[in-house]
């Protein structure tokens, strides 16, 4: 490495004088940093007088040498200009990887960058190319480090540091080697490959359209890689599978981008093309439209399910195990399963609300939007309102359909209230239909009553397997039974509208067996399908790592019970006990304070809900409207959770009208039409037919 020895030669002056220059400042010794101008008019002094004597400093400052430049990363330590002067916080954090070939890799906080260097004699010129656009937390300098690289004028090295200076005395940065030569942005991944987020396209779907489904235009279908953590250095790399279906009008229009709920739940499944054709049709004329599953689903690269959980059914019936020896089944296999993707390097604290919002952005970057239209079901709501407060920039609208607010802090806490508003809510809709209300005047009596009926002690049936008829399971009806059976129906808009029926039978003793037939048989399917399953309908350990990390349930004190009855308390206090194990199992990180506020955005928001929703009560979703300064919020009298799983045509006219114009009046006429099945009467007819 070659080394400046400066020397300053008194006989230069004379030569310097000789051509009628300006009288030279006094020697000094260089420093490496920018010179700050003099604030006052400098003393003339006399010109000295000439001598043959030549006066030798020596400074420990070295030419600008390719090896030495390119030997390793440097990371940032310190920064001096003439208005201000900070050491960084985080050195490495933001590193520059100077490579011989002439390009340079750049990593700035939770983002990353590639682009060009070239050097002249020790002029050195840093050219940045592509970047990726994370949202770094409030106090990165990621802006900051990109642009003062992209100002290098001059570089040195002092003591084996690395001095930088920036143009038209900018100021000055200092970098030290950097020990960490992987070069992995927080956010955005490897600069030595490709820059993360980036697709990795597929030449084949993930499912193709039923032969009955023509789909209005051309599909593709791919994945999107992205970094294991946005703000927590990682090499791990994950995919978010989507398919996209393209209108034509090119990636300058903002693209639907539909996230399904769970969480943990998949919609690349032949279904999502049912989906696109009757609810998006008229949409994806004028924009693409996307659909994407979340990391951690089952066709991404890993598939965080417990398969060993779900044949536990079948065992614990063959074994005739007790409550205390099936629930400690339940736990250790549940365990092995963690254990088991723990020992793989699978970090559960990746998999939450947080990670999942930049996976939403990633996608957008990655396919070429500048901003999107977030449309968000069920849990996907939630995670909506996460991506307003983390990125709001890229959201052009949001449409948030079957919706809970962030304020909720477990997620078990409202459940009591929300089972018993929806029975409510039908009690009153049977109220105004003359037929329901002639033949079941007191819908909320009924479910009292079959209560009463299994709290005096559970009906015990043995029905055969309708495959094997010597196979007969043995079991009996339980109060617990029939209020997750009572939930499972309020939450089908069909089967809905069979409750009083159902509860009116219940409660006659000559009509009594119907509990038995109805939820034993229902018991029965549940526990002979599970003989040979291996998935359920969520990716399970991804559901857990989310619930357990936004709204984890500690103990039943996070119920509330207050004015809810027994209904609710039975419900509620069932649907707990899983989620304090698992939560206490999976012990992931609990995201901070802060994502538990609801968000206030000022970003065109349309929020759908169904009257008779008991998942997320449209009281619950009013509590988001009320929040956020531009938001709509429209109910769908007779429907239940999801507004786009129950194909309701009024419910894409209304969304298409707002996507179309976001701050038009909607028109919701439709409404006062919606078709939804009648009550089930007692002599098998409904009260309202059906248009069919």
């Amino acid at each position: 490495m070659k080394r400046i020895t400066i020397i300053i030669l008194f006989f230069l002056v004379l030569i310097l004088v000789a051509c009628g220059s300006q009288e030279p400042e006094p020697t000094t010794t260089p420093e490496p940093t920018t010179a700050v101008p003099p604030t006052a008019e400098p003393t003339e002094e006399p010109a000295p007088e000439p001598t043959a004597e030549i006066t030798e400093v020596a400074v420990e400052a070295e030419m600008l040498d390719l090896g030495a430049l390119t030997e390793h990363p440097w990371q940032w330590l310190s920064f001096t200009s003439p208005v201000e002067q900070f050491d960084v916080e985080t050195p490495d954090r933001y590193r520059v990887l100077f490579n011989p070939d002439g390009t340079v890799q750049i990593v700035a906080d939770c983002n990353n960058a590639a682009g060009e260097h070239k050097e002249d004699a020790g002029a050195l010129t840093i050219t940045v190319g592509p970047s990726t656009l994370a949202a770094c937390l409030p106090d990165s300098r990621s802006d900051q480090f990109i642009t003062y690289l992209s100002s290098a004028a001059i570089a040195f090295f002092e003591e084996g540091n690395l001095y930088i200076d920036l143009m038209a005395d900018g100021g000055t940065m200092v970098f030290a080697p950097s020990e960490n030569d992987n070069m992995v942005a927080e956010g955005e991944g490897d600069v030595s490959g490709p820059l993360l987020p980036y697709v990795e396209p597929l030449d084949e779907c993930f499912s193709q359209p039923a032969e009955n489904i023509e789909v209005p235009v051309e599909y593709e279908c791919g994945y999107v890689v992205v970094p294991e953590f946005y703000h927590q250095d990682s090499t791990r790399e994950l995919k978010v599978p989507y398919i996209r279906f393209n209108s034509g009008k090119g990636t300058a229009v903002s693209p639907v981008l539909v996230h399904p709920g769970g969480p943990g739940a998949s919609q690349l499944d032949p279904s999502v093309y049912v989906i696109m054709t009757r609810m998006f049709s008229d949409v994806v004329a004028d924009r693409d439209v996307i659909f994407i599953d979340p990391r951690g689903t089952k066709l991404t690269d890993t598939f965080l399910d417990c398969p060993a959980i779900y044949p536990l059914s079948w065992e614990v019936y063959s074994q005739k195990l007790d409550a205390e020896t099936a629930s400690a089944l339940t736990k250790d296999t549940l365990q092995q399963c963690i254990d088991d993707f723990r020992a793989q390097g699978i970090n559960f604290d990746a998999y939450n609300s947080l990670e999942l919002a930049g996976d939403v952005n990633a996608v957008r970057q990655a396919l070429g939007y500048d901003q999107i239209i977030y449309y968000g079901a069920s849990y996907g709501s939630q995670l909506g309102q996460h991506v307003m407060r983390e990125y709001p920039d890229i959201l052009e609208m949001v449409i948030l359909d079957g919706a809970n607010a962030l304020s909720r802090q477990s997620w078990v806490e409202d459940r009591g209230l929300d089972i018993e508003f929806g029975m409510t809510n039908l009690a009153e809709r049977c109220a105004a239909d003359a037929k329901c209300i002639e033949a079941y005047p007191d819908i909320l009596g009924l479910v009292d009553q079959t209560l009463q009926i299994l709290a005096e002690g559970n009906l015990p049936y043995a029905i055969p397997s309708p495959d094997d008829p010597e196979l007969v399971i043995e079991g009996d009806v339980s109060l617990e039974e029939m209020v997750n059976f009572l939930y499972g129906y309020q939450g089908d808009k069909n089967n809905v509208f069979v409750i009083p029926y159902l509860l009116s039978n219940f409660v006659q003793p000559e009509t009594r067996q119907m509990i038995v037939d109805t939820i034993g048989q229902h018991e029965v399917t549940r526990i002979l399908g599970s003989r040979e399953q291996t998935a359920g309908g969520l990716a399970y350990l991804l559901h857990l790592a989310v619930v357990c990390s936004d709204d984890p349930v500690k103990s039943l004190d996070d119920i509330i019970l207050d004015g809810v009855g027994e209904l609710g308390t039975i419900f509620a206090q069932s649907g707990a006990k899983d989620y304090i194990s698992g939560c206490a199992q999976i012990n992931v990180t609990e995201l901070p304070d802060s994502t538990d506020e609801n968000v206030t955005a000022v970003i065109p928001t349309l929020i759908l809900s169904g009257d008779l929703d008991v998942a997320t009560p449209a009281f619950r979703s009013q509590i988001i409207a009320d929040a956020l300064p531009n938001a709509t919020h429209v109910i769908f009298p007779g429907h239940t959770h999801v507004q786009l799983g129950q194909f309701s045509a009024c419910a894409a006219n209304v969304y298409t009208q707002f996507i179309a114009n976001p701050a038009g009046e909607l028109d919701t006429s439709c409404l006062a039409e919606v078709n939804v099945l009648g009550f089930l009467l007692p002599d098998g007819t409904f009260s309202v037919e059906a248009e069919p």
